[in-house]
């Protein structure tokens, strides 16, 4: 059964899943845990009557006005003195509760976690607490950059505009460096609001935010992620390597998903010999990449401890993954010392890139197959200036990990033949179904750009002459993926933002790398590169005019 506000002709899902939310609790609010223990899951007021073993019984009052604020009291009654064990839910974003028992303070208070209290209980006995309802905020990143998100304890805070003057499309930006706010009281109403704030915007004029649940009651626009200036960067996480993963002595890569559009930041990479991360061993900082190599002479067999921060003027912000451990184990054999293209990118953030002068040999990277191609002339009629692929040959080239969030391509192609009807690869990394974060191909006589994973992405496919050479260049910024034929902008169209979850480990030219289905090329190919940035239509230009600079 589906409800909806009277008046609304959206389907209000809040509607049904608050009642629901309701008829469960009596499932949930306070669990037994063994034979006698009571495990408090939910504050509010409430009243209930429990059996313990022996045929007692105990009476479970709560008396607070949470989550408008954060002290809860539980009053216990009982029939006869008892021994058991309350255990209460602490919530995470409670950074500091305070518990006390008959009014004295109770140590062991940890966020995200229970607190046990074990001990002879009486009738008449009372706990407190005091949850942290400070304000907290969530900073945005991708598309909700330069917003943030506000909480109250439990509540997601939003604008509506049924308590503002503007419209959410003129919303001014808050100062995320003065986000003090004084409650606004609540008057009687058909909806309203559990709480409601008003703060002041960077420019001075102020704006009112109720609580999330209560937003567009009235059937008026409203948003959560706001508009503001002087934020500090994005939560991000760490990448690799894993928790407690062991490494081989020497240099070491380590990798985070840093935000995507916070501006203006570095990282600063920290080791330390203990998880508090206390007196950290080894730090490198102002980092501009989400990746480092660490070559610090650490000790085999001893564990560290490694995490990362985001720093820009306005702040410093840790991954919220971290920190992770790691030991150095020197019988494993370390890759970055025999090929460094294997652990990471090129200072110029070239991943791989060949002439193919006759040959798949790299300029930077590492060849794993070269089959069915010859020497041809190039696109300036030198002898050996190209490889020619004879439709059941690839080169195939081992990487790192294919970018996740951006990337170009560069290749001088010339097909050859005539148009099929079938995929022909010019330039793949399919790693498994639905795993391609970026494929070129030809089908007819159409130059076809596409992505699988992560939403997938595909531009319309644009005409290539065959017998003749064209410059190709793929620009995949964020969101968006752009084609270029001969220096000039052909394509531009949406596409997934981050391909975290991509497994490509290597990439083909001419074939998929992966896959032993007919998706050849035949034709001839020149000038290849791969870089982990979003180059840019001037820089895409000059390299259609100048050609590459790979070494």
């Amino acid at each position: 059964m589906f409800q909806a506000r009277h008046g609304t002709p959206e389907l209000n899902c809040c509607s049904v899943n608050a009642p629901r939310g309701l008829g469960m609790l009596s499932e949930w609010a306070i669990m037994r845990e063994g034979t006698d223990g009571l495990v408090v899951n939910f504050y509010g007021p409430m009243e209930a009557d429990l059996p313990l073993a022996e045929g007692r019984q105990i009476r479970l009052r709560q008396e607070t006005a949470y989550p408008r604020d954060g002290q809860v009291r539980i009053m216990l009654g009982l029939d006869t003195p008892a021994t058991f064990t309350i255990s209460l839910r602490i919530p995470t974003w409670s950074a500091h509760t305070v518990v006390k028992a008959n009014g004295e303070g109770v140590d062991g208070v940890v966020p995200g976690a229970y607190l046990a209290l074990e001990r002879d209980w009486q009738d008449g006995d009372v706990i407190d607490l005091q949850l942290d309802m400070a304000l907290r905020t969530w900073v945005g990143d991708e598309a909700r950059a330069e917003r943030v998100s506000l909480y109250y304890g439990p509540l997601l805070l939003a604008f509506d505009q049924k308590r503002n003057t503007m419209d959410t499309d003129a919303l001014p930006p808050l100062d995320y460096m003065n986000l003090e706010y004084t409650p606004v009281p609540v008057e009687e109403e058909a909806f309203p609001p559990l709480v409601s704030f008003e703060f002041t915007t960077s420019e001075g004029g102020k704006v009112v935010l109720s609580d999330f649940a209560n937003a567009g009651a009235y059937g008026t626009h409203y948003v959560s992620w706001l508009p503001a200036v002087n934020l500090p960067p994005p939560a991000f996480r760490l990448a690799s390597p894993e928790d407690g993963a062991r490494l081989p002595a020497g240099p070491n890569q380590f990798q985070w998903q840093g935000p995507a559009h916070a501006e203006n930041k570095t990282y600063t990479l920290v080791v330390s010999e203990t998880a508090s991360m206390a007196d950290p061993v080894y730090t490198l900082t102002d980092l501009d990449k989400s990746r480092a190599v660490l070559e610090a002479g650490l000790e085999p067999e001893r564990v560290y401890y490694w995490t990362v921060q985001a720093v820009n003027a306005h702040g410093r912000v840790e991954a919220v993954d971290g920190p992770r451990s790691f030991v150095l184990d020197a019988t494993l054999e370390n890759p970055f010392l025999t090929n460094p293209a294997l652990v990471q990118y090129r200072e110029d953030d070239l991943v791989v890139g060949a002439w193919l002068r006759g040959n798949g040999t790299p300029v930077y990277g590492v060849l794993e197959k070269e089959a069915g191609i010859t020497v041809v002339p190039g696109r300036n009629e030198t002898a050996d200036g190209a490889v020619r692929f004879d439709g059941e040959g690839m080169l195939r080239y081992t990487i790192p990990e294919f970018p996740h969030r951006e990337c170009t391509l560069f290749l001088w192609a010339c097909p050859e033949g005539e148009p099929a009807g079938h995929i022909r690869q010019l330039f793949s990394a399919w790693a498994r179904s639905m795993d391609d974060p970026l494929r070129v191909f030809l089908r007819d006589n159409l130059l076809h750009v596409g992505i699988e994973g992560g939403g997938n992405a595909s531009l319309p496919g644009e005409p290539i002459p065959f017998g003749a050479w064209t410059h190709i260049a793929v620009v995949k910024r964020d969101a968006e993926l752009t084609l270029y034929m001969n220096g000039e902008l052909r394509q531009r169209g949406n596409a997934p933002a981050r391909l975290d979850q991509t497994a490509a480990a290597n990439i083909a030219l001419g074939a998929n790398p992966n896959y032993s289905g007919n998706e050849y090329y035949t034709g001839r190919l020149a000038e290849f590169a791969l870089y982990a940035r979003a180059m840019t239509g001037e820089e895409v230009r000059r390299v259609y005019e100048t050609g590459l600079k790979l070494e």
